[in-house]
């Protein structure tokens, strides 16, 4: 996904190059920002075994995976 943010921000004509290496950095870490934040507090409300309860039900696999089907 990092590619494609990256070529999407760097084929703008407007920004120069600086400017838009700039706001893709910012946009990447904002997104690495925001999982990693997601994910260090459901392990905080969970902890560490529900993490992987939560990941083996299947129900939760359901749900995402309808996610995936409903998106396309």
């Amino acid at each position: 996904m990092i590619p494609i943010t990256m070529s999407y921000f760097l084929s703008r004509r407007r920004a120069g190059r600086g400017r838009a290496w700039r706001w893709a950095a910012i946009f990447c870490l904002g997104i690495v920002v925001l999982f990693s934040g997601l994910g260090l507090l459901t392990t905080a409300v969970l902890g560490p075994f529900g993490i992987v309860k939560l990941g083996s039900s299947p129900w939760v696999n359901g749900f995402i995976a309808a996610l995936f089907v409903a998106s396309d």
